[in-house]
């Protein structure tokens, strides 16, 4: 038991604590939080990568529980909903354009229909 104590307290946790910290220079708290599967499977990669020197085989990582502070949760939501507001404009204007479309290709079958009924009414005058 002593050696699976000596590999946690010598090895794992200071891998372990060493990838947080060097991510943490590397990443803002929001980016960490939006990609935070990625920033799981990069950690799961490196810590297997480094365990397997000691002839252990690392079978996860997983990131516990992560309590920002409240005001970089509310940029976080701000961000979100600005996202959100920002694709549902993109459809919207999508949306509109395909109307202006639909009018127009009905304003030109119209015309069409009105020289084809001219055209008939000639040709009945001739």
């Amino acid at each position: 038991m002593g050696s699976v104590q000596n590999l946690v307290d010598h090895v794992l946790q200071p891998i372990v604590g060493n990838y947080f910290r060097n991510s943490a220079q590397e990443y803002t708290v929001l980016d960490f939080l939006s990609a935070r599967s990625e920033r799981q499977q990069e950690a799961t990669g490196h810590i297997r990568k480094a365990i397997s020197a000691y002839d252990v085989q690392a079978l996860d990582t997983l990131i516990g529980d992560i309590t920002p502070p409240e005001q970089l949760m509310v940029t976080q939501t701000d961000r979100k909903i600005a996202e959100e507001q920002r694709k549902t404009y993109e459809i919207q204007q999508m949306a509109q354009e395909q109307r202006q479309e639909l009018v127009r290709a009905t304003a030109m079958a119209n015309i069409q229909q009105d020289m084809v009924q001219s055209e008939q009414g000639c040709r009945l005058l001739i």
